[in-house]
């Protein structure tokens, strides 16, 4: 083995040794001091305080002679492959939008200036904009609905309802 590929399973040895270490809450805050780069990932496989609904997006549209649809449960998180645990290039989309949850409730909470011109809004409003659609409507808005894990729709709380937008 050459110098060069020495250094370099030396470098990732010692990568994967500090990476275990900074998953140890402990030594997290000493490692995270050190760590300028932020090149030591830290996964939180159970949470503190691990989540206790489901937050759904749905949408409806307006057609130009005023009919109004339905309420439809947009999909924001798709029926995963077996590759998925490996390589899933969908995971960053559908976590921009539970992030976009999250940032949107807060920003409705704190009362935080203009919502409709937050990035969470318009991320939920542009996602609803491209979902396919058989006819095309003039306008549509979104709502946020809270459900229990276990799928009952007994405790629906509607947590956000936007304006009809013009697309």
């Amino acid at each position: 083995m050459t110098l060069a590929e020495l250094l370099l399973v030396g470098f990732f040895a010692v990568w994967l040794v500090l990476t275990v270490l900074v998953q140890v809450p402990r030594i997290n805050a000493f490692l995270r001091r050190w760590d300028l780069f932020c090149l030591l990932p830290e996964w939180r496989f159970f949470a503190p305080t691990p989540a206790q609904h489901n937050v759904h997006l749905l949408y409806r549209d307006e057609f130009p002679d005023g009919r109004l649809t339905e309420w439809t449960e947009a999909v924001v998180v798709r029926q995963r492959s077996g590759w998925a645990c490996v390589f899933n290039t969908e995971k960053r989309g559908s976590k921009a939008l539970i992030d976009a949850v999250g940032e949107l409730c807060r920003h409705i909470t704190l009362k935080a200036g203009l919502l409709e011109t937050s990035i969470a809004y318009l991320t939920f409003l542009n996602y609803i904009s491209r979902i396919p659609r058989i006819a095309m409507p003039s306008r549509s808005q979104f709502m946020l609905m809270r459900t229990d894990h276990d799928g009952s729709r007994e405790e629906d709380i509607v947590l956000f309802v936007s304006e009809l937008h013009d697309l």
